[in-house]
């Protein structure tokens, strides 16, 4: 490293934060070590050496730090522009308070509040203090009481990771690229019933916060050197809301990712009603949904199992050679206009020979129109075999009912 243009970086850790008389800042306690930062250092690389040091873990923590001509206030240090402030506005050293999150109960007027402090470990604290201390910070997202009986009332389930496919574990945790993140991110968001922003959105770089003011809750993921994969490199997943922001939470809903929540029950029961989905995200995620909003979620979620309509279109010719070539006699025709799907029509050579051999003189012709985006009507000749009963002769697909088709 070229110590010319680096600083150095006093750490602390562990410790408690005592303002003096003099309105500065004193730390007291824990540990502290030294490193060196260099002028074009990253967030973080930054974090991921300075937890090195600490021998920690980034989870849970937050990072802040004071300036020389200021060493009473504390400014936080998130995301790669306040390096480049913290860089460039000290001179030879800069003093680094890494300070944890813990979570504070309350309880005012018969209701449990759930509030998040920094957890301050002096030397003079017990180690059955401390170990609470960690306990908080490994729990999951805090409710009050108010939000458990709003869930009572409304038969919303309570937050449930176990509803999450793909949760965020914490820092370490890979995705094959930043739209899986993005997917996990919201699918998260759904099940903790939480709305989130985000501060930096690229394929190589993602910085999201809570949209709470004051809230610690934050995720910054970066690219694996050039490759597509994203790795979460802080997660402090703590909330600190009020109750009133609790009890009122509703979840944003984005179109194109409601689909990804559905994915794997339509795979497992593709008669999955929009009507039940309504009931179901009602449910779990406290959300409600009209009944189109459903329709085209599981719309979605069918394209991303089965492919694009207009895909299966582009297989028909091939799907028609196939059939004359497996069953000879069969006459399957498919036509384009203007490089787009026209009409089809299939008559398998059984069904044919069997009407020669054994039907009726009559054929029946009817057709029905179709559902869905491309519309056009489906018809079909039948006939009348020895024992009055219907036998199929041939169908197709064509644009509309008329003579010309």
């Amino acid at each position: 490293m070229d110590l010319e243009n680096s600083i150095y970086g006093y750490l602390h850790e562990g410790g408690e934060i005592v303002p003096k008389e003099d309105k500065q800042i004193q730390y007291k306690g824990g540990q502290q070590k030294g490193m060196y930062i260099g002028q074009g250092m990253s967030y973080a690389e930054f974090v991921s050496k300075a937890c090195e040091r600490l021998d920690i873990n980034s989870n849970g923590y937050a990072f802040h730090y004071t300036l020389e001509f200021d060493p009473s206030t504390l400014q936080q240090l998130d995301d790669d522009e306040d390096m480049h402030m913290m860089l460039s506005h000290s001179y030879d050293y800069a003093r680094i308070y890494v300070l944890k999150w813990t979570r504070r109960v309350e309880v005012e007027g018969g209701i449990v509040n759930v509030q998040n402090d920094y957890c301050h470990n002096s030397t003079e604290e017990t180690h059955n203090s401390i170990a609470s201390c960690q306990a908080n910070n490994e729990s999951n997202l805090g409710l009050s009481q108010g939000f458990m009986s709003r869930c009572a009332e409304t038969e919303v389930m309570p937050y449930d990771l176990s509803l999450c496919p793909q949760p965020i574990i914490g820092s370490g945790h890979s995705f094959p690229n930043a739209d899986e993140f993005r997917n996990a991110l919201y699918t998260m968001s759904l099940v903790g019933r939480f709305q989130y922003k985000f501060k930096k959105n690229s394929p190589k770089r993602i910085f999201v916060c809570c949209l709470v003011d004051g809230c610690p809750w934050r995720i910054t993921a970066n690219s694996v050197g050039t490759t597509k994969i994203l790795k979460v490199n802080i997660f402090i997943d703590v909330h600190n809301h009020c109750a009133d922001v609790e009890c009122s939470s509703q979840p944003s809903m984005r179109g194109r990712r409601g689909g990804r929540v559905i994915e794997q029950v339509i795979r497992a029961t593709p008669q999955y009603l929009p009507c039940q989905i309504c009931k179901d995200f009602r449910s779990r995620y406290g959300v409600s949904l009209s009944y189109k909003q459903a329709w085209t979620y599981k719309e979605m979620a069918k394209e991303r199992i089965y492919g694009f309509p207009e895909n299966s279109y582009m297989l028909l010719p091939w799907l028609c050679q196939r059939l004359v070539e497996i069953n000879p006699g069969t006459i399957a025709e498919c036509s384009r206009q203007d490089g787009h799907f026209w009409q089809l029509f299939i008559a398998d050579s059984f069904s044919i020979q069997g009407f020669l051999m054994g039907c009726q003189p009559v054929i029946a012709i009817d057709s029905t129109h179709l559902s869905g985006p491309y519309r056009g009507s489906l018809f079909s000749a039948t006939a009348y075999d020895a024992d009055d009963g219907m036998f199929p002769i041939a169908f197709g697909v064509v644009s509309s009912e008329n003579y010309e088709d």
